[in-house]
């Protein structure tokens, strides 16, 4: 029962902090790049923390790599994450306060995909079917039990 929960959670979480980082707009993402300012800690989390280098700021990477964005896609991405950010972090924080781990596995399933369409939604039909490629991608790690953004486990 607890594996089952970590890849969700984990995607989940995946989500969340792809929330907390953004790209340039008009930027393309290529595989192994890193987001200067988490790369730099400027994010307030430093090396190794959720989102620093090694944790999951790769993970917003790997959802739009090979993907260009406009100036529109990008705001209408991150308007998109700052709109389940909050509820992504009181999800998870209800969790690891010993909240209930099937209710809490459901709800935040339910987000992840709510925001994966929307996000989708903002995609030309090109720009999808590479979307498409890395969310499968990511899955496929996490359901072998590695890490979402292709980073080395620890």
């Amino acid at each position: 029962m607890a594996r089952s929960l970590v890849p969700v959670l984990s995607l989940a979480a995946l989500l969340a902090a792809c929330s907390h980082n953004s790209t340039t707009a008009g930027s393309t993402i290529e595989p192994g790049a890193a987001n200067a300012s988490v790369a730099s800690g400027r994010d307030g989390r430093g090396p190794g923390g959720r989102g620093g280098v090694g944790g999951f700021g790769r993970a917003d990477q790997a959802l739009l790599r090979g993907i260009t964005l406009s100036a529109d896609q990008q705001q209408r991405v991150d308007s998109i994450r700052a709109g389940y950010r909050a509820q992504m972090d009181q999800m998870r924080q209800q969790q690891q306060n010993g909240g209930d781990r099937d209710a809490a596995r459901s709800q935040m399933r339910t987000m992840m995909e709510k925001q994966l369409a929307e996000i989708r939604a903002v995609l030309t039909p090109d720009q999808q079917t590479q979307f498409d490629q890395n969310v499968a991608e990511m899955r496929s790690r996490m359901q072998q039990g590695g890490r979402p953004g292709g980073a080395p486990p620890m």
